[in-house]
């Protein structure tokens, strides 16, 4: 287990979002697809960001002054008044959908390259208390990610061997 390489058990092709995307979308992917995450990518597929819920958490906390407990308001289409009680509740919660995952990112990426060893891969998601971990080519290109789930579905594999 100590020599097997991201490539071998990163999932590929990746869900990302790009710079432009709005916050709401951004939620309803996170929501369809069962992450907690996302990488930002440009044009050129280069990672520019990470996106999590931990981000969004934190930006609806300093806009309305705590976290936004119900997701769902940013995806409805019509306007919902009852979140706050008031005209200025639509417009906070107007206000937080059409942020972009630009505002939102992390853009300082811990990444890896297909040949980093899952040793590695844990010790840089433990120190750096992360979740997820792009995989890279040597251009920065985005080639696969890696999850905590992912890493915890290979020890598990592992110990069910060595049973």
């Amino acid at each position: 287990m100590k020599n097997l390489l991201a490539k071998e058990f990163m999932r590929s092709p990746v869900v990302s979002v790009t710079r432009d995307t709005y916050l709401k979308d951004i939620i309803k992917l996170l929501d369809d697809e069962g992450f907690s995450g996302l990488p930002v990518v440009d044009d050129d597929n280069k990672v520019i960001g990470i996106i999590s819920e931990t981000d969004i958490r934190k930006y609806t906390r300093q806009v309305i002054g705590q976290p936004l407990r119900d997701h769902d308001l940013l995806l409805e289409d019509e306007t919902n008044t009852s979140y706050i009680g008031s005209q200025r509740g639509v417009d906070i919660i107007e206000f937080v959908a059409t942020v972009t995952a630009q505002n939102l990112m992390t853009a300082s990426v811990i990444a890896v390259t297909e040949t980093t060893n899952i040793k590695d891969i844990v010790k840089l998601m433990v120190k750096n208390k992360i979740n997820r971990i792009p995989v890279i080519d040597e251009k920065n290109k985005l080639k696969g990610i890696i999850a905590r789930h992912d890493v915890l579905k290979i020890i598990n594999e592992y110990f069910q061997e060595q049973i």
